[in-house]
């Protein structure tokens, strides 16, 4: 067998790990000003959140279940918003909900900043590159929107600290952008015990009517759920055996199908709906 040449490979291991180097040199430049806007913001440590500037600008621009990016871009208090998720850490909230909170309006402030960005945009596709690449300031740290998802969001979501299993209904709160995602509220999201699980019930209802989440085929006695919930499976079984018994137990449609029965077939959804949920976006 001939043996490889050691001064090839030395050649083509070098060239590897400098491409790598090169590549993580511009992307620390690209993103400089980002991370320098981010270390040099004066951020605030309060114990109580303030989403002021957060609800009127969802006052505003959500109509419904749908969003008007039209008029995100023009509304001043779009930026007002985004200065004080700039400045404010949750560090010092008391809860973990509280916490979990400000990340999840932390997320649906920026989706809506970053399609609006974009906007006129029809389909969600168009800013996955951004959401995953765009650094905004949040509470003094430079973060994409995909961050706040996978870094601060989903570890809160596995339960809170006391080992607890988080009510997977937050899930129906968080707003990705696309029709086929759980809608906006029309305003900012706390941990008022009362207020929170009226806004949870609302979402999750809201979602489940929708025959593109929820939907029983007579002919072929299947009960077909969205995929989103086989994207978030593991969050759903913390309650849950499986996400169609999330559905089951949630259904607002009351209809007429035997969970128990022998012959109930369970499946995904083999499309989701990626059109932007713009206010010109119609079911």
């Amino acid at each position: 067998m001939k043996k490889k040449d050691p001064i090839v490979f030395i050649f083509i291991t070098s060239l590897i790990l400098g491409a790598g180097f090169l590549l993580a040199t511009i992307h620390t430049i690209w993103h400089a000003p980002e991370y320098v806007s981010a270390v040099l913001t004066k951020v605030e440590h309060p114990i109580h959140p303030n989403y002021d500037e957060y609800n009127l600008l969802l006052h505003d621009v959500v109509k419904g279940e749908q969003v008007d990016y039209k008029a995100v871009r023009g509304n001043p208090h779009l930026q007002k918003a985004l200065d004080r998720l700039a400045c404010t850490a949750c560090d010092e909230f008391p809860t973990d909900a509280d916490k979990l909170l400000y990340w999840v309006n932390a997320y649906n402030l920026l989706v809506v900043k970053t399609i609006s960005d974009r906007f006129p945009i029809f389909n969600y596709k168009a800013v996955t590159n951004d959401l995953s690449s765009r650094r905004f300031t949040v509470g003094g740290q430079a973060l994409t929107v995909k961050d706040l998802r996978q870094l601060k969001i989903q570890p809160l979501l596995q339960g809170s600290s006391n080992g607890d299993a988080t009510d997977c209904r937050m899930l129906m709160l968080i707003c990705g952008g696309a029709m086929g995602f759980p809608c906006l509220c029309d305003h900012a999201l706390t941990a008022e015990p009362e207020r929170l699980k009226k806004d949870m019930e609302e979402a999750t209802h809201k979602f489940l009517l929708h025959r593109r989440n929820l939907y029983y085929d007579k002919t072929t006695v299947t009960l077909l759920i969205s995929p989103f919930f086989q994207w978030y499976d593991s969050l759903f079984q913390q309650s849950f055996d499986e996400p169609w018994d999330f559905a089951i137990y949630y259904n607002p449609k009351k209809q007429r199908f035997n969970s128990l029965d022998f012959h109930l077939k369970r499946a995904y959804n083999t499309r989701f709906d990626w059109r932007i949920n713009d206010i010109a976006s119609q079911d």
